[in-house]
C-alpha cells in the first residue's frame, strides 16, 4: 500500500492564499469590530515605548478603547 500524497497546485509559496468562504476584509475576519478614528499617533508611540521598557497599562487602555468604541 503506497501513502498518500499532498498534492499542491501552486508552485510558488508566495502565492499560496487561504480559501475564505465569506467576508475577506481582515477586519470582517477578526470577529470584532475596532474603531482605529481615534488612535492618535503620538499615544500609540508613547504606549509602544513604555510597553518596551515594561509598561503594558498604556497599550492595555489603548485596546480596551479600540474594542469599546463603535466603527467609525
Amino acid at each position: 500500500m503506497t501513502k498518500p500524497r499532498l498534492v499542491t497546485t501552486l508552485r510558488s509559496p508566495a502565492r499560496r492564499r487561504p480559501v475564505v468562504d465569506g467576508p475577506t476584509s481582515p477586519l470582517d475576519l477578526a470577529g470584532w469590530p475596532i474603531s482605529w478614528v481615534t488612535l492618535a499617533r503620538d499615544e500609540n508611540e508613547d504606549a509602544s515605548v513604555k510597553s518596551f521598557l515594561g509598561d503594558n497599562q498604556p497599550l492595555e487602555r489603548m485596546l480596551d478603547r479600540l474594542v469599546s468604541e463603535e466603527p467609525g
